[in-house]
Protein backbone atom coordinates (compact mmCIF):
# COMPACT_ATOMS: atom_id res chain seq x y z
CA UNK A 1 0.00 0.00 0.00
CA UNK A 2 1.51 3.59 -0.87
CA UNK A 3 0.57 6.18 1.22
CA UNK A 4 -0.68 9.26 0.31
CA UNK A 5 0.87 12.76 1.60
CA UNK A 6 -1.58 14.62 3.16
CA UNK A 7 -1.07 18.33 4.03
CA UNK A 8 -1.08 21.71 2.94
CA UNK A 9 -0.15 22.71 -0.99
CA UNK A 10 1.05 25.59 -2.60
CA UNK A 11 2.00 27.19 -5.52
CA UNK A 12 4.49 29.76 -5.77
CA UNK A 13 6.65 31.70 -8.78
CA UNK A 14 9.73 33.88 -8.69
CA UNK A 15 10.17 36.32 -11.74
CA UNK A 16 12.53 39.14 -12.87
CA UNK A 17 12.12 41.80 -15.13
CA UNK A 18 14.77 43.12 -17.18
CA UNK A 19 15.10 46.44 -19.13
CA UNK A 20 17.22 45.10 -21.76
CA UNK A 21 18.17 47.54 -24.80
CA UNK A 22 16.81 49.08 -27.01
CA UNK A 23 17.13 47.95 -30.81
CA UNK A 24 14.61 47.71 -34.27
CA UNK A 25 12.11 45.00 -35.00
CA UNK A 26 11.50 44.33 -38.75
CA UNK A 27 8.27 43.58 -39.60
CA UNK A 28 6.38 42.95 -42.59
CA UNK A 29 4.56 46.36 -41.63
CA UNK A 30 7.90 48.49 -41.60
CA UNK A 31 10.95 48.72 -38.54
CA UNK A 32 10.08 49.84 -35.22
CA UNK A 33 12.44 51.08 -32.63
CA UNK A 34 11.61 49.13 -29.91
CA UNK A 35 12.63 48.01 -25.82
CA UNK A 36 13.09 44.43 -24.89
CA UNK A 37 12.33 43.57 -21.64
CA UNK A 38 13.46 40.36 -20.64
CA UNK A 39 11.28 38.13 -18.16
CA UNK A 40 12.92 35.02 -16.17
CA UNK A 41 10.46 33.01 -13.75
CA UNK A 42 10.59 29.68 -11.82
CA UNK A 43 7.55 27.91 -10.84
CA UNK A 44 7.06 25.23 -8.02
CA UNK A 45 5.27 23.38 -5.92
CA UNK A 46 5.53 22.83 -2.69
CA UNK A 47 3.62 20.34 0.38
CA UNK A 48 3.85 21.12 3.82
CA UNK A 49 2.88 17.76 5.99
CA UNK A 50 3.33 17.91 9.38
CA UNK A 51 4.86 21.20 9.56
CA UNK A 52 8.04 19.62 7.52
CA UNK A 53 7.71 21.69 3.58
CA UNK A 54 9.01 20.22 1.03
CA UNK A 55 9.64 20.86 -2.84
CA UNK A 56 7.28 19.44 -5.17
CA UNK A 57 8.10 20.37 -8.97
CA UNK A 58 9.79 23.19 -10.96
CA UNK A 59 9.25 25.00 -14.09
CA UNK A 60 11.72 27.70 -15.12
CA UNK A 61 11.44 30.09 -18.52
CA UNK A 62 12.39 32.95 -20.50
CA UNK A 63 9.97 35.60 -22.04
CA UNK A 64 11.08 38.58 -24.06
CA UNK A 65 8.50 41.66 -25.17
CA UNK A 66 8.97 44.06 -27.48
CA UNK A 67 7.80 47.83 -27.01
CA UNK A 68 7.19 50.36 -29.34
CA UNK A 69 7.65 53.98 -28.39
CA UNK A 70 4.70 54.82 -30.79
CA UNK A 71 2.86 51.46 -30.47
CA UNK A 72 3.12 50.15 -27.17
CA UNK A 73 3.67 46.31 -26.95
CA UNK A 74 4.36 44.59 -30.33
CA UNK A 75 5.52 41.58 -30.10
CA UNK A 76 5.93 38.51 -27.26
CA UNK A 77 8.08 35.11 -27.42
CA UNK A 78 8.34 32.82 -24.54
CA UNK A 79 10.38 29.86 -24.17
CA UNK A 80 9.46 26.08 -24.00
CA UNK A 81 9.42 24.95 -20.06
CA UNK A 82 12.41 24.56 -18.34
CA UNK A 83 15.02 26.88 -21.30
CA UNK A 84 17.22 28.39 -19.10
CA UNK A 85 19.13 29.78 -22.18
CA UNK A 86 18.22 33.72 -22.60
CA UNK A 87 19.04 33.05 -26.29
CA UNK A 88 16.76 30.11 -26.95
CA UNK A 89 16.01 29.38 -30.67
CA UNK A 90 12.70 27.20 -30.14
CA UNK A 91 9.83 29.33 -28.77
CA UNK A 92 6.98 27.88 -27.09
CA UNK A 93 4.59 31.12 -28.13
CA UNK A 94 5.09 33.75 -30.90
CA UNK A 95 2.86 36.62 -30.78
CA UNK A 96 2.15 39.86 -32.75
CA UNK A 97 0.30 41.86 -29.43
CA UNK A 98 -0.40 44.97 -31.63
CA UNK A 99 -1.67 45.82 -35.41
CA UNK A 100 0.57 47.71 -37.02
CA UNK A 101 0.10 49.69 -40.23
CA UNK A 102 2.56 51.17 -42.68
CA UNK A 103 1.86 53.42 -45.91
CA UNK A 104 1.22 51.43 -48.80
CA UNK A 105 0.83 54.34 -51.61
CA UNK A 106 -2.02 54.33 -53.04
CA UNK A 107 -2.47 50.39 -53.04
CA UNK A 108 -5.35 49.59 -51.15
CA UNK A 109 -6.13 46.08 -49.38
CA UNK A 110 -9.61 44.99 -48.30
CA UNK A 111 -9.71 44.74 -44.60
CA UNK A 112 -9.84 40.91 -42.76
CA UNK A 113 -13.35 40.82 -41.46
CA UNK A 114 -13.58 39.90 -37.57
CA UNK A 115 -16.12 39.29 -35.81
CA UNK A 116 -13.99 40.83 -32.72
CA UNK A 117 -12.71 44.30 -32.04
CA UNK A 118 -10.59 44.20 -28.40
CA UNK A 119 -9.93 48.06 -27.70
CA UNK A 120 -6.59 48.48 -25.83
CA UNK A 121 -7.38 48.85 -22.48
CA UNK A 122 -7.23 52.79 -20.44
CA UNK A 123 -5.31 54.24 -18.88
CA UNK A 124 -2.14 51.88 -19.42
CA UNK A 125 -0.48 51.57 -17.46
CA UNK A 126 -3.19 51.57 -14.53
CA UNK A 127 -3.65 52.32 -10.97
CA UNK A 128 -6.08 51.42 -9.42
CA UNK A 129 -8.22 50.29 -12.37
CA UNK A 130 -8.87 50.22 -15.92
CA UNK A 131 -11.62 50.02 -18.60
CA UNK A 132 -11.35 47.29 -21.59
CA UNK A 133 -13.73 47.87 -24.16
CA UNK A 134 -14.76 45.38 -27.00
CA UNK A 135 -17.11 44.88 -29.77
CA UNK A 136 -18.94 42.12 -31.17
CA UNK A 137 -20.24 41.59 -34.90
CA UNK A 138 -22.41 38.13 -33.83
CA UNK A 139 -24.12 37.33 -30.62
CA UNK A 140 -22.77 34.27 -28.50
CA UNK A 141 -20.88 33.22 -25.95
CA UNK A 142 -18.62 35.60 -24.46
CA UNK A 143 -15.64 35.20 -22.05
CA UNK A 144 -13.52 38.18 -20.71
CA UNK A 145 -10.63 37.12 -18.99
CA UNK A 146 -7.43 38.47 -16.83
CA UNK A 147 -4.10 35.85 -17.39
CA UNK A 148 -0.60 36.15 -15.65
CA UNK A 149 2.34 36.13 -18.25
CA UNK A 150 2.59 32.44 -16.93
CA UNK A 151 -1.35 31.57 -18.52
CA UNK A 152 -2.73 31.24 -15.04
CA UNK A 153 -6.33 32.93 -14.71
CA UNK A 154 -5.87 36.01 -12.41
CA UNK A 155 -9.81 37.29 -12.92
CA UNK A 156 -12.92 36.07 -14.66
CA UNK A 157 -14.38 39.65 -15.82
CA UNK A 158 -17.22 38.55 -17.72
CA UNK A 159 -18.91 35.06 -18.46
CA UNK A 160 -22.13 35.47 -20.46
CA UNK A 161 -24.39 35.47 -23.49
CA UNK A 162 -24.35 38.74 -25.24
CA UNK A 163 -26.26 40.22 -28.59
CA UNK A 164 -24.07 42.50 -31.05
CA UNK A 165 -23.10 45.44 -30.01
CA UNK A 166 -20.34 47.91 -28.34
CA UNK A 167 -19.46 46.82 -24.13
CA UNK A 168 -17.13 47.97 -21.34
CA UNK A 169 -15.64 46.36 -18.42
CA UNK A 170 -13.58 47.71 -15.52
CA UNK A 171 -11.10 45.80 -14.14
CA UNK A 172 -9.60 46.88 -10.29
CA UNK A 173 -6.85 44.85 -10.41
CA UNK A 174 -8.39 42.46 -7.97
CA UNK A 175 -7.72 38.81 -8.52
CA UNK A 176 -10.12 36.05 -7.91
CA UNK A 177 -9.49 35.96 -4.30
CA UNK A 178 -10.48 39.03 -3.60
CA UNK A 179 -6.72 40.50 -3.06
CA UNK A 180 -4.42 43.39 -5.03
CA UNK A 181 -2.54 41.84 -7.40
CA UNK A 182 1.97 42.20 -7.86
CA UNK A 183 2.36 44.96 -10.50
CA UNK A 184 3.65 43.71 -14.15
CA UNK A 185 2.52 42.93 -17.39
CA UNK A 186 -0.71 40.89 -17.62
CA UNK A 187 -2.84 39.76 -20.87
CA UNK A 188 -6.49 40.08 -20.81
CA UNK A 189 -8.22 37.40 -23.43
CA UNK A 190 -11.85 38.14 -25.41
CA UNK A 191 -13.65 34.96 -26.55
CA UNK A 192 -16.65 35.07 -28.90
CA UNK A 193 -17.57 31.46 -29.74
CA UNK A 194 -14.83 29.78 -31.22
CA UNK A 195 -12.60 33.43 -32.04
CA UNK A 196 -10.09 34.84 -29.87
CA UNK A 197 -8.10 37.74 -29.07
CA UNK A 198 -5.89 39.16 -26.45
CA UNK A 199 -3.83 42.13 -25.87
CA UNK A 200 -1.39 43.15 -22.69
CA UNK A 201 -1.55 45.45 -19.79
CA UNK A 202 0.25 46.89 -17.09
CA UNK A 203 -0.41 47.18 -13.58
CA UNK A 204 1.81 49.22 -11.42
CA UNK A 205 1.41 49.93 -7.86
Amino acid sequence: MVDTPTGTFADSAVSVNIVDAWGTVKLVAGDFECLRIQRSWVNYGTVSVGGVISQQDTTSGFEYIWFSKTDGPIFSAGSIDDETNPNFTVAAELEALTAVTTDIGETEIEPIPTAIELSQNYPNPFNPATKINFSIQEAGRVSLTVFDLNGRVVRELMEQRLQAGSYSQTWDGVNTKGNKVASGMYVYKLRVNNKVVSKTMMFLK
